[in-house]
C-alpha cells in the first residue's frame, strides 16, 4: 500500500549560528588539533592524524579540554578522532593515577550550549573520577537537552522504588518526569504508570500529537509516481473543493485520531487502497513567536 500525506503546517523562523575558531601559529596543542579535523573522505590524513593522537595523548590531561572544546556536531569522522585521542588520555591518567581536570570538565557538561554528545564524553570522564556525578547531574537535570531522557528515566527509577511504600510520593516523582518528559515512549510508559495510581495525564497532548485532520483519497497512482506527483489538492488549499478519484468523487472529510499513540490509519480514514496517493490537512497555530519542532513518521511513503 502507498500512501502520500502532505501537511500543511505553520512553520515559525529559526536561527543558523556558525561559529568559528581561531589558532595560535606554532601551538604544539592546537597544531595536532587542527590535524584531526582536517581528515577527510576515505581517510584522507589519516596518518597524519594517528600521529596527532599520540602527540595530544603524551601531552596528557592538560589536552582535554581544547579536544573537548574542538569537537564538531556534525561531522562524525572528525568527531571519532578527537573522542579517540581524548578517550585515551582519561584511561591513561586513571591507569597512571594523574589527575584530570574534573572541575573543567564538570563546567564544560553543565554548559547547555554545548554540543551533547561532547557533554556526555565530558561527563563520562568525569565519572569515572568521581563517581555519583552523573546522578547528580540527572537529578537536576529534567529540562536538559542531552541529558533530560536519562533525568527523567532517573525519576521513574526513583519512583518506582517508593511505589508500594509511599504512592502518593511515587505519584508526585512521576508526575515531575511526566510534566518535563519529551521521548514519545516515556511518555506513554509514565501515563501508564500513573494511571495505576489514579492520575489522569493526557501524553498525546503533553507531546503535542495531533489528532483532528482532514482527509482526502484515494488518488490512483498506478505507476507509483504520486510521491513526485502533486495531485490538486497540493497545487491550491480548497477544503471545499471535490476531486476526481480513484473510485470516484472524492472531498475533504474529518479524521480524528483514537489510537493511543495518535497515528493515523488511513485504513480507517479512507479505506484499503493500493497504489494510491492520500492527502492529510491541519492547522498548528503557535500563541507566542519560539522555535517549534515537527515531527512525522510513516511505514511508507511520507511528504509534509
Amino acid at each position: 500500500m502507498k500512501f502520500k500525506w502532505t501537511v500543511f503546517v505553520l512553520i515559525l523562523h529559526g536561527t543558523v549560528v556558525l561559529i568559528g575558531q581561531t589558532t595560535r601559529a606554532g601551538d604544539p596543542q592546537e597544531d595536532a588539533i587542527q590535524h584531526l579535523l582536517a581528515v577527510g573522505p576515505d581517510a584522507a590524513g589519516a596518518d597524519k592524524a594517528q600521529k596527532a593522537v599520540d602527540a595530544l595523548v603524551a601531552m596528557g590531561p592538560k589536552a582535554l579540554p581544547a579536544i573537548l572544546a574542538a569537537i564538531p556536531a556534525d561531522d562524525v569522522v572528525k568527531a571519532n578522532w578527537l573522542r579517540v585521542a581524548f578517550t585515551r588520555i582519561v584511561d591513561e591518567a586513571i591507569r597512571e593515577k594523574k589527575p584530570i581536570p574534573a572541575d573543567e570538565l564538570l563546567s564544560f557538561v553543565n554548559d547547555k550550549t554545548k554540543p551533547g554528545r561532547s557533554r556526555r564524553l565530558a561527563l563520562e570522564a568525569v565519572e569515572k573520577v568521581a563517581p555519583g556525578t552523573t546522578a547528580k547531574v540527572n537529578d537536576g537535570g529534567l529540562d536538559d537537552p542531552e541529558f533530560g531522557a536519562d533525568a527523567v528515566a532517573a525519576r521513574m527509577d526513583k519512583a518506582a522504588a517508593v511505589e508500594k511504600a509511599d504512592p502518593a510520593a511515587a505519584a508526585k516523582l512521576y508526575r515531575e518526569a511526566f510534566d518535563a518528559a519529551r521521548d514519545f515512549n516515556q511518555c506513554l510508559a509514565l501515563a501508564q504508570r500513573l494511571k495505576a495510581l489514579d492520575v489522569s495525564v493526557d501524553p498525546l497532548a503533553r507531546l503535542g500529537v495531533v489528532r483532528d485532520w482532514l482527509v482526502v483519497g484515494p488518488f490512483d497512482d498506478p505507476d507509483e509516481k504520486g510521491y513526485a506527483t502533486a495531485f490538486p489538492p497540493e497545487k491550491a488549499i480548497d477544503l471545499t473543493a471535490t476531486y476526481a478519484g480513484k473510485d470516484g468523487k472524492l472531498a475533504w472529510k474529518s479524521f480524528t485520531s483514537e489510537a493511543p499513540d495518535g497515528r493515523i490509519d488511513l485504513l480507517k480514514a479512507i479505506g484499503p487502497h493500493d497504489a494510491a496517493v492520500a492527502y492529510a490537512y491541519t492547522v498548528v497555530t503557535c500563541p507566542k513567536d519560539q522555535e517549534v519542532e515537527l515531527r512525522a513518521s510513516s511505514d511508507d511513503n511520507l511528504a509534509v
